[in-house]
């Protein structure tokens, strides 16, 4: 059996990241352990199954939406709330029981709770149209937030005092309380009338009524699964900072692979964190620029670590032939100012020359002063090529993409892609290669290698120079789109299959 320990948490709270439809999320729901249980799922590699350590009243709902259903999972908090129940079940606002005075009041965004002429509670949906959450209010303040399970029940209620959250209380499917976590310093008091979690023989009481902290409860339910586990299971570890030392107490000893991910790569040297990485069966990453750092923060190699990439390619034809102008895909998050001053100011030039030119600024920022800063600046840019030119137009522009499809759907139309961060994006990069994109960086990686599917640059003045070479030259723009299929064929489906089977191979049969 492979077990995989996923990190889907808000930050460094222990719960889910369920947004209200109506909010941009702050980032992307996709991680390596999504592609990792896809693939096993799919291609039927191994048993497995998922270990949960966030409160995720929606967890059915998120399954769905990265296409793993029906993925196997076993839950600490379920375990600690008693819940039983596997399968969802349609609830609507309609089944609470309300007061007979409120009337309901239909927004663009959510159901407004109105009782004796003040705002009462309003109701929040999630993507899916599936109630989330009721927020109830006491003079028009805030007082407590109900948060609803897709199995049909209120999961946990957040209280408020004064404006603030108090604390959180977590129940069971009757709606009995289990525990309360204060929020203020963290503590964790048990119902004394109800003071056990579930397990396979039975209620098991909990050690104490009081713990320190929730990662403390989570620990004395978790270590109890873990030992019924067998010596020869393999724990597939998503590395984040919340349980990183919880999961290395637990597991030595143990089988293990661990795995970073993009944002949520970090690393602390110490005691714990060295032996956690020196006794693991193998270390995944997603680029080798990764291991790379790996191998810079901790000042050692590890010879049993290997890059994995998260995302598949498949070829996947683009449509930039097909509009009157070509266009320019232009990574603008995380290029330092100056650099991008630069890009500007060299693509401006080539635009002035080359009216038949679209540059689309992208970014997946949430962040309101950065888009205005990012518009602003198209604008500019623009107001600066039609007072050099006869021809007026639009020539730059914001493309703003905060989910996969709509990156894909830019790329489509993209005829190249410059990202000239310090080190590309990989999901941009492997998109790249699927559609037959050239690439600009400004540095060789996995999949850009110079002269093949696009082409490194040493300085930005190079840009508009290399910008031309791919653009006014259709058999220039061709062999670049042809060695991006043919690279495609290492990071395929089967190719990643290949890739972890090799690394579940190596752990199973080296492990000493």
């Amino acid at each position: 059996m492979v077990y995989f320990i996923s990190a889907w948490y808000d930050g460094n709270n222990w719960r889910e990241r369920e947004q209200v439809w109506y909010i941009a999320k702050h980032i992307t729901e996709f991680d390596d352990t999504i592609k990792q249980v896809q693939l096993f799922s799919r291609n039927k590699l191994y048993p497995y199954k998922i270990i949960l350590l966030s409160h995720a009243p929606n967890f059915r709902h998120f399954l769905h939406r990265q296409s793993i259903f029906r993925a196997d999972y076993w839950s600490v908090f379920d375990q600690m709330q008693c819940i039983t129940s596997r399968t969802q079940r349609p609830f609507s606002y309609h089944d609470i029981q309300w007061p007979d005075d409120v009337e309901f009041i239909s927004s663009h965004f959510a159901i407004i709770v109105r009782r004796k002429g003040k705002k009462f509670a309003q109701v929040e949906f999630g993507d899916d149209g599936n109630m989330i959450l009721v927020k109830l209010f006491d003079n028009d303040q805030i007082s407590r937030i109900n948060h609803y399970d897709d199995r049909g029940f209120v999961s946990m209620t957040e209280m408020y005092k004064d404006g603030k959250p108090y604390y959180e209380q977590y129940m069971n499917e009757d709606r009995v309380w289990k525990f309360n976590r204060y929020v203020e310093d963290g503590h964790v008091d048990i119902n004394p009338l109800n003071n056990f979690f579930l397990w396979p023989e039975g209620e098991k009481e909990f050690k104490k009524l009081r713990y320190d902290n929730i990662e403390e409860m989570i620990e004395e339910v978790l270590v109890r699964y873990v030992n019924r586990t067998n010596d020869d299971d393999i724990f597939c570890v998503a590395m984040h900072s919340l349980h990183t030392n919880l999961w290395a107490r637990l597991l030595r000893r143990r089988k293990t692979i661990l795995s970073f991910y993009e944002t949520r790569f970090s690393l602390v040297k110490n005691e714990v964190m060295e032996r956690f990485l020196r006794d693991a069966g193998y270390i995944v990453t997603a680029t080798r620029e990764d291991g790379d750092k790996i191998r810079e923060v901790m000042g050692q190699s590890y010879p049993r670590m290997t890059s994995i990439t998260p995302y598949d390619s498949r070829v996947d034809e683009g449509i930039s032939m097909e509009f009157p102008y070509q266009n320019i895909l232009v990574m603008s998050d995380g290029v330092p100012k100056d650099r991008f001053d630069e890009i500007c100011d060299e693509l401006v030039k080539y635009v002035i020359q080359h009216h038949k030119t679209k540059v689309n600024f992208y970014t997946t920022s949430l962040d309101y002063q950065r888009i205005n800063e990012l518009k602003n600046r198209a604008r500019d840019l623009n107001t600066k090529v039609n007072s050099s030119s006869d021809v007026k137009g639009e020539y730059f522009v914001l493309a703003r993409c905060l989910e996969a499809m709509e990156t894909n759907r830019k790329l489509r139309e993209a005829r190249l892609l410059v990202d000239l961060q310090d080190i590309p994006n990989q999901f941009l990069q492997i998109s790249a290669i699927s559609m037959g994109v050239p690439q600009i960086t400004f540095r060789e990686t996995q999949y850009m290698k110079n002269g093949r599917n696009g082409h490194a640059l040493e300085s930005v003045q190079e840009l508009n120079e290399w910008v031309a070479y791919y653009l006014k030259d259709l058999s220039n723009w061709n062999h670049a789109r042809v060695q991006s299929y043919e690279m495609g064929a290492e990071f395929t489906t089967s190719e990643i299959q290949r890739q972890w089977t090799e690394v579940i191979r190596h752990v199973d049969n080296n492990w000493s």
